[in-house]
């Protein structure tokens, strides 16, 4: 079974101040990319798009969400919301040669 991936866009004023990716395969799903536009940020925009991608999770029959913080607000808020630390894992990059 494939997993399907949405785009949420959040506007202040027409103006977009808040995104986020949703990828769900099964029960699973995983937020990949929650990202407010800094001169919006402190203003909830942020936690509001996490309840939605949350939501939007659980009413597609998700019943466990992932997430991998990349940013010091986001580990402020997702211990906020009931998010778990569950272990950690090793990131590996490859950068080819400028031969």
């Amino acid at each position: 079974m494939g997993g399907a991936e949405r785009l949420f866009v959040g506007r202040a004023h027409s103006a977009v101040c808040t995104m986020g990716i949703l990828h769900q395969q099964g029960i699973t799903a995983g937020i990949f990319t929650l990202s407010t536009a800094e001169h919006h940020q402190g203003k909830g925009y942020g936690h509001h798009m996490m309840r939605v991608l949350m939501k939007t999770a659980m009413d597609r029959g998700g019943q466990k969400i992932i997430l991998s913080p990349s940013s010091e607000a986001g580990l402020r808020l997702y211990p906020r919301i009931n998010f778990q630390k569950v272990g950690f894992f090793d990131c590996f990059e490859y950068q080819p040669s400028s031969r």
